[in-house]
């Protein structure tokens, strides 16, 4: 199986670093910065799950992630929502999101919250 995250976030640096530690855990990445046209990316690169920042210039990541659990075509995708705000869990969690995680993350965990929601599709 391949294994595809599209990571969606704005910071350069947390990007280099999901990239990096998840190419060594044999996942193939995608990154957007500007998540203008999401559901292009979408079907064109056919993620597994969705690394996805709240905050985004122009537009939400909770918005982002109604966008993508209201599609049929792509609300079958796993989302982990990402954000350094502890006030974001819950609104992550109405968007829809399958899980949640506060920047800066614990690498390992990361991997794992990886690990179990892509195997449990």
């Amino acid at each position: 199986m391949n294994n595809k995250i599209l990571i969606i976030d704005d910071d350069l640096g947390i990007n280099e670093v999901l990239k990096i530690i998840l190419s060594e855990n044999n996942y193939e990445t995608k990154v957007i910065t500007n998540p203008e046209k999401i559901m292009k990316t979408l079907e064109e690169f056919g993620p597994n799950l969705i690394l996805l920042d709240i905050f985004l210039p122009n537009i939400s990541g909770s918005e982002i992630c109604k966008q993508i659990k209201n599609n049929s075509k792509t609300k079958d995708i796993p989302i982990i929502m990402l954000s350094a705000s502890t006030q974001t869990k819950s609104l992550a969690l109405k968007a829809g999101a399958d899980d949640f995680m506060f920047k800066p993350f614990d690498l390992d965990e990361l991997i794992e919250k990886v690990k179990v929601r892509i195997q449990g599709k």
